[in-house]
């Protein structure tokens, strides 16, 4: 109550502050705020409906992984075992609707959104790290093959979404009855709290497996099956009702972002088949979207482009094409993303710092700049983060420069609470760093894969990996302690890893799960 009150004093006396200053302790005042909007009933934030809260758990992650801090770690289990229990999430088929209308999670807007899958696949993946609990990393999966089935498009990008009439997900005890047999519709109407239910309802689990498998003194495995069977046939059942709808619309910053999510996957789980589907997105956004004046089109929908462009249709790609060079090497993903950024700065940097949403158009509406999230990070918040990671991986100072210009823009009015956490993140990665992992090998030596995939698999939020192939990198790129030790050791063959935080870099690491640890570790708070 205390932090609430006072960043509502800030907010009350902004018309004449100056800027924050970019410092932790800005970070830490818009999480304390957040907490304090944390709903320790149903999880998420505040007490109305909710979308995936993907900002603020990816903020939440980040300092968990720097402090170790368990309350941070309850908000984030909280958080994502209420959205895996609620109707937020399709019990049936997989896949995450946009959000719903109540705190508790039980009223969906039944839209599946590929946005909304992208901040579920990346939450969970998140939540798996932190915790190595099983049951997030089955989320995730579920969503990522809710994504293959139904939103990964022949010829690259992913289908914008799908939708239905609300009845065509709606259920009672007396349709579960019609649908299944006796034996197993008890256990499903257990399973979702369906006993005596005669209005129709989204499913919320309300008895999970586990406890149906010790309450029936039955195996876990047994009660697992017998779910996805049951689970099947009433997918089955419903499918005979009104059709979905499939929006085949690809849009450029929402594609990205699933693209990204696909390739957070491939980090974190491996997988070469998500890796693929990755790089075709990006290829198609590359061939189909990209403009002749070197910006990104907004969408492409029955073979006509739109052809304007937002702030995030540049950027949600740059951050994607960065997230495939550091996976691949190939540097022509590195060249499309400071291309979209040059564009970028040029089309939408404001006068005074900051992005704005849209060129400005003489005559028309003010374009805004944004800080606060929606489906997304907000677009200032965004483009800190790319620019941060471009420093790191071309050590070209001005990108840095145009990051902090880009966070010192905030508003001194604005206010500080769960809607600033992608800001507050892009921050939190700016003045207190990131660990820095370099890879130093061949690429075709099965060594180095090994090296980048510790690297690439450590729970560091917003960490940077990067390879350095001596046959065909730019050691100018690399950071300057790393270099100077490779200007040094030219003639050593065996493939070998440093991790850097500010100017200090590690002894040589030639084991990548020992890399992974140290990547996880070094540096902490």
């Amino acid at each position: 109550m205390l932090t609430t009150l006072l960043a509502l004093a800030v907010g009350a006396g902004a018309q004449t502050a100056g800027p924050r200053p970019l410092s932790p302790a800005l970070v830490t005042s818009v999480l304390d705020v957040a907490l304090g909007e944390f709903d320790v009933v149903h999880g998420g934030f505040g007490h109305g409906g909710k979308p995936i809260p993907a900002p603020m758990l990816l903020l939440t992650a980040r300092r968990l992984a720097e402090t170790g801090d368990p309350r941070l770690r309850g908000v984030l289990t909280r958080t994502l075992d209420a959205m895996a229990r609620g109707a937020i999430r399709d019990q049936l088929d997989g896949g995450f609707f946009r959000a719903t209308t109540d705190r508790a999670w039980r009223a969906p807007d039944f839209e599946r959104l590929e946005v909304a899958q992208a901040q579920a696949i990346v939450a969970y993946l998140l939540g798996y790290q932190a915790t190595g609990e099983a049951r997030y990393r089955a989320v995730a999966e579920d969503t990522l093959a809710y994504a293959d089935r139904t939103l990964v498009r022949k010829g690259g990008g992913f289908s914008a979404g799908e939708r239905a009439e609300a009845g065509h997900f709606l259920w009672n005890e007396a349709d579960v009855r019609a649908a299944l047999p006796a034996a197993d519709a008890d256990l499903v109407v257990r399973h979702f709290g369906l006993a005596g239910v005669r209005e129709r309802r989204a499913l919320v689990v309300d008895y999970d497996a586990p406890s149906l498998a010790a309450e029936a003194k039955v195996p876990l495995e047994s009660i697992e099956r017998r779910l996805r069977e049951a689970r099947e046939r009433l997918r089955q059942a419903r499918a005979a009702r009104s059709a979905l709808v499939l929006d085949d619309t690809v849009y450029a910053d929402r594609s990205a972002r699933l693209a990204s999510a696909y390739l957070e996957a491939y980090k974190v789980l491996g997988g070469e088949e998500r890796l693929r589907v990755a790089l075709d997105a990006l290829e198609f956004l590359q061939v189909r979207l990209r403009r002749p004046d070197g910006g990104m089109a907004h969408a492409i929908r029955d073979g006509r482009v739109d052809p304007d462009g937002s702030l995030d249709d540049q950027l949600a790609p740059a951050a994607a094409f960065l997230d495939a060079f550091e996976i691949t090497g190939v540097a022509r993903h590195l060249e499309s993303a400071r291309a979209l950024v040059a564009h970028a700065t040029a089309r939408f940097r404001a006068p005074d710092g900051g992005f704005l949403d849209a060129p400005a158009v003489s005559g028309g509406a003010a374009a805004k700049k944004r800080f606060v999230d929606g489906d997304g990070l907000g677009g200032n918040a965004l483009a800190a983060l790319v620019l941060e990671r471009l420093h790191a991986l071309t050590n070209e100072a001005s990108y840095r420069a145009q990051a902090r210009e880009t966070l010192a823009a905030l508003p001194a009015s604005q206010p500080l609470g769960a809607t600033l956490a992608g800001y507050a993140y892009a921050l939190d990665l700016s003045v207190s760093g990131v660990p820095h992992v370099v890879v130093a090998g061949k690429t075709a030596d099965a060594r180095t894969g090994a090296l980048l995939r510790g690297g690439l698999r450590a729970f560091r939020p917003g960490k940077i990996v990067e390879r350095y192939d001596p046959e065909k990198s730019d050691l100018a790129a690399v950071p300057p302690p790393v270099a100077a030790v490779l200007r040094q050791q030219r003639e050593v063959t065996e493939p070998r890893a440093y991790v850097c935080t500010g100017n200090v870099c590690s002894l040589p690491q030639t084991d990548g799960e020992r890399l992974r640890e140290m990547v996880e570790q070094l540096g902490r708070r």
